[in-house]
């Protein structure tokens, strides 16, 4: 049974314990280049109740990115793998937990189950999926939840490409963040 068919049926039984309509939040965040980030990083955060306050222990607060597996079969994400995918094309890829990641910059929409639940099956379909840096990495990511979003203005990669900082500060000007 997929993880998504799961959540949903958890979510359907459990549903005194959940938090009220509205009260589901996704932020999209970076962090900026340097500290063995050469381009910088993008990432997904999900949760219940006030962002970034939940307890983390209990999996409130959720946040994933996507990074180049490194040479384990388990995911270690490897910033040489990244660079080198530039070069010779696709890697293997994984989700990895970002909750211990800096956050440099980022825009909080508060969203209903319904579009949660959306956001947790796109985790699903992007756990596992080949890195390729500046065609499928963290910012594709990133990016990709953002469109499920009718409401945000999703600005264009050019020129902003491998820095995903940058990105996200064009993506809340164009929105009036």
């Amino acid at each position: 049974m997929s993880k998504l068919l799961c959540s949903l049926i958890l979510v359907l039984s459990c549903s005194s314990f959940l938090a009220q309509d509205g009260e589901y939040f996704v932020a999209f965040c970076s962090k900026e280049a340097g500290s063995g980030s050469l381009g910088g990083h993008a990432f997904v955060a999900i949760g219940k109740g006030v962002p970034f306050t939940c307890s983390t222990s209990d999996k409130q607060t959720e946040v994933w990115g996507l990074y180049a597996k490194g040479s384990s079969e388990s995911c270690k994400p490897s910033s040489i793998s990244a660079g080198a995918s530039f070069f010779v094309g696709e890697l293997p890829g994984c989700l990895f937990s970002d909750i211990r990641t800096d956050v440099n910059n980022l825009m909080i929409l508060k969203c209903d189950l319904g579009e949660y639940l959306k956001v947790l099956n796109i985790i699903e379909m992007w756990n596992n999926k080949p890195y390729q840096l500046g065609k499928q990495d963290c910012l594709t990511f990133l990016i990709e939840t953002m469109k499920l979003f009718p409401e945000i203005k999703v600005p264009s990669r050019q020129g902003l490409e491998n820095f995903p900082n940058r990105f996200l500060e064009a993506a809340k000007e164009l929105n009036g963040y």
